[in-house]
């Protein structure tokens, strides 16, 4: 099975790093017509290597508002999301390819403001594709590894 290494051992202080950035994939971005889940080939993105966080604390994937307008995603709804508060948002259609891992997650995600928020993770990867994974996390070494169960 496919396995990403998604922390920071080996790096200085690669435990705190790990704390304060979290545990993080690449992946590409876009709406390929032409891709199915029963296409082998990764879908035709609209933008690759574009840093996603691993959040253990949301239950759906989401992705910026900004860059899903930047790449050109269609709003298909809206939606009200919950974090700290509620906030109403467009919902996109989009696929986003886990590089490493040569996974897809396609369907509708929540467009949220994290780039406006501060945050450098221009992805959140939520629960719902972690259910296909096994997720190890070494607080002490700063190592994480992600592999498709």
């Amino acid at each position: 099975m496919p396995q990403a290494n998604c922390g920071y051992e080996g790096a200085p202080y690669s435990h705190k790093v790990l704390s304060h950035n979290g545990p993080t994939v690449w992946v590409s971005i876009g709406l390929d017509p032409k891709w199915t889940t029963e296409t082998k080939a990764a879908p035709k993105p609209a933008i690759r290597s574009v840093e996603a966080l691993i959040d253990t604390g949301a239950q759906e994937s989401c992705i910026d508002r900004l860059l899903a307008a930047e790449v050109g995603l269609p709003v298909i709804d809206r939606q009200t999301v919950c974090g700290v508060g509620q906030l109403e948002v467009d919902v996109y259609l989009a696929q986003i390819h886990v590089e490493s891992l040569k996974f897809t997650i396609y369907g509708k995600f929540a467009g949220v403001p994290l780039q406006e928020n501060g945050h450098r993770q221009r992805v959140l990867i939520g629960r719902s594709f972690l259910e296909h994974c096994k997720l190890i996390y070494n607080g002490r070494t700063g190592a994480v590894t992600i592999e498709l169960a």
